[in-house]
């Protein structure tokens, strides 16, 4: 990415769009679709709320 530019019609647009330049190919950001493995094993089912699941892509 080179720039970002605001929507022409944004009177006031924000300065954070410059920090989205930064974000794209960060680290931190997730690349990929993630599911939780218990979604996959039972996708009706899952895990009940505050059960921590491993992560698969």
């Amino acid at each position: 990415m080179v720039e970002v530019v605001p929507f022409g019609h944004d009177k006031h647009p924000t300065v954070m769009l410059e920090g989205i330049k930064g974000l794209i190919y960060n680290p931190s950001r997730v690349r990929y679709p993630m599911v939780r493995l218990d979604w996959l094993k039972k996708p009706k089912g899952g895990t009940p709320p505050g059960v921590i699941t491993v992560l698969s892509a």
